[in-house]
């Protein structure tokens, strides 16, 4: 795991995830890796709930790359065509 990003961070979340099941399932849906998918991820994150977390990137761009070289372990479906919103919440949802 790269160490470009807050350690503490890290464990905190892998310490919530192993205390048990997630609370929630959160889709993120990017298209094209945008700037802000990083700081997206990263402040789902930062809250108090137990959270699993999929990205659907649409568009190409390498998001599980940029995620991954955060330090943002997370399970991440790259889609090189173009998804609308619909079709990418459900590939998420269908993910969890």
């Amino acid at each position: 795991m790269n160490k470009t990003y807050d350690d503490s961070l890290l464990s905190m979340t892998q310490d919530r995830m192993k205390a048990g099941t997630p609370e929630m399932s959160v889709v993120v849906m990017s298209y094209k890796l945008p700037g802000t998918l990083v700081s997206a991820v990263r402040s789902l994150y930062e809250q108090n709930t137990r959270a699993q977390i999929v990205v659907v990137n649409s568009g190409g761009g390498g998001a599980a790359n940029a995620l991954a070289e955060a330090g943002l372990d997370v399970q991440v479906i790259e889609r090189t065509d173009r998804v609308l919103p619909g079709g990418t919440r459900n590939i998420g949802i269908a993910a969890t």
